[in-house]
């Protein structure tokens, strides 16, 4: 009896002092916590309790890791979440390092299978390597005879190093499992992004991080009151959400109307207040594309569908917001007095002007990465990078890096469109979302390569390595068995 009552005491004591400890530890913590912002700068805060969250959702589900690195790249998180550090004159993003280190992480993970999980890239080694190759020469000669400033450089080298988004997402989704989650995962991010850009464009609140852009709406006669256009670098991905759902209902995946009709509203919503019109183009051959990959039934039931949701959408917009409707209506009709006297045409046709003059100069190094090909104006006052920038992405290619450069780039254009065309075509596992993938590819590289620059661009990049991953491994899952269960056998 004596014992049992020494066990208890001796119990008891043991509990108090490990609620003692327990206490001590995190009477510590909280006065650590509290004295950490006295010392350090807030993002070295932010980085070391965001480190070791990454680093174990990076080894235990790595298709998390990868989507929020891509809602870092689209803009998505908060600058808060997003310190930049000081470089060489320009910045290194954390997204950047979050990429390189992810890719190491996994590298590690599987030293047994590397080369196994990226036979996937097999058919894009030698037109991607190629081209990142030309950029990489061009980049080390304007460093090496400082042609240009080496933050010039080192901003305009950055997109390449998004292509390790390819061989990331290979090495992270090896199963079906994987990839379900990884698809509702990226529905899930392209909603709130059509969600936040909306209220930020009826609110005039902004809410996301870097890359996002709220302004006034000009129209061609002196303005439209009261109308913000929001934009994303996560427009692709927003937009090839929207031609997902429209394609799993043409193709009969989907048998929700209901549901489908609430969430392409949200997308189309984000997609409307961009005010993109070759966005929006790009949109109605989507939707036009899909008349050859279905059957004419149910491609009637989309159309009647889609036709009944926008008169939806235009009248809500009218008895809500009816200022945005004529502004929508300004955009579309307003393409022909754009090309005679408008502003972003004439900008756009000097841009032309000077590259062309460059290029006659330099036709087979260009003015390498970073240099500029204009003169100084008026915008480049307040926009310093203009007398660099240029809109067309392969007018861009080719005054940064010549003649190499213009071809390396139209030989692996057209690897991801017959890729992407073959895998839309037979797409047997997941029709939709290789049709969106494919749609993705053909928006990216044709139909708004000609006025923006998303070979170059951070998302453009992110959104291109995403769709050719889509269509490869949906095409790998449909032939054969799953990784893991290959290697099991």
């Amino acid at each position: 009896m004596r014992s049992i009552n020494n066990g208890g005491l001796q119990g008891r004591s043991i509990s108090v002092v490990g609620s003692f400890v327990l206490f001590t530890l995190a009477l510590l913590a909280v006065a650590v916590a509290g004295i950490l912002p006295a010392l350090l700068p807030w993002w070295l805060i932010v980085a070391l309790v965001v480190i070791p969250v990454f680093a174990v959702l990076a080894w235990l589900a790595p298709e998390v890791a990868v989507v929020g690195i891509l809602a870092a790249i689209f803009g998505v998180l908060p600058d808060i979440l997003l310190p930049t550090l000081p470089i060489g004159g320009g910045q290194l993003r954390p997204e950047d390092l979050g990429l390189l280190s992810l890719f190491l992480l996994l590298l590690i993970k599987h030293v047994g299978s590397i080369r196994v999980r990226l036979q996937l890239m097999r058919h894009y080694w030698m037109p991607l390597g190629l081209f990142i190759l030309v950029a990489a020469t061009s980049a080390l000669i304007a460093l090496a005879y400082k042609t240009a400033p080496a933050k010039d450089v080192f901003n305009e080298a950055r997109p390449y190093f998004n292509w390790l988004l390819l061989p990331v997402l290979c090495l992270a989704i090896e199963n079906a499992r994987q990839l379900k989650r990884f698809q509702l995962l990226l529905m899930t991010l392209a909603l709130v992004l059509s969600v936040g850009v909306m209220f930020q464009s009826f609110t005039g609140i902004t809410i996301f991080g870097r890359g996002q852009e709220l302004r006034q709406l000009w129209s061609i006669d002196g303005g439209v009151a009261d109308v913000l256009r929001s934009t994303t670098p996560g427009m692709f991905l927003m937009t090839g959400a929207l031609i997902y759902l429209l394609a799993a209902y043409a193709k009969e995946q989907i048998g929700q109307p209901v549901a489908v009709a609430l969430l392409s509203a949200i997308l189309i919503g984000g997609v409307l207040v961009g005010f993109g019109r070759g966005l929006w183009l790009s949109l109605l051959v989507g939707v036009g594309l899909l008349a050859f990959f279905s059957r004419k039934a149910a491609y009637a039931r989309l159309t009647i569908t889609c036709a009944i949701g926008t008169a939806v959408v235009l009248s809500t917009l009218l008895m809500v917001k009816p200022e945005y409707v004529y502004a929508i209506s300004d955009r579309l009709l307003s393409v022909g007095a754009e090309i005679e006297h408008g502003s972003s045409f004439a900008r756009r046709t000097e841009e032309n002007h000077f590259a062309l003059q460059r290029i006659y100069e330099a036709p087979i190094l260009g003015v390498g990465l970073g240099g500029r090909y204009k003169p100084d104006s008026a915008e480049s006052r307040t926009w310093p990078d203009q007398v660099r920038y240029v809109h067309n992405a392969y007018m861009r290619v080719t005054v940064k890096t010549g003649l190499p450069g213009l071809a390396s780039a139209i030989i692996l254009v057209l690897v991801l469109l017959r890729r992407s065309w073959t895998g839309a075509r037979h797409g047997e596992r997941d029709p939709a979302i290789s049709f969106a993938a494919f749609w993705v590819i053909l928006t990216t590289t044709v139909l708004t390569a000609f006025t923006q620059p998303n070979l170059f661009a951070p998302n453009g990049v992110a959104s291109i390595a995403l769709a050719i991953f889509l269509i490869e491994q949906h095409r790998h899952l449909a032939g054969t068995p799953p990784l893991t269960e290959r290697n099991r056998l």
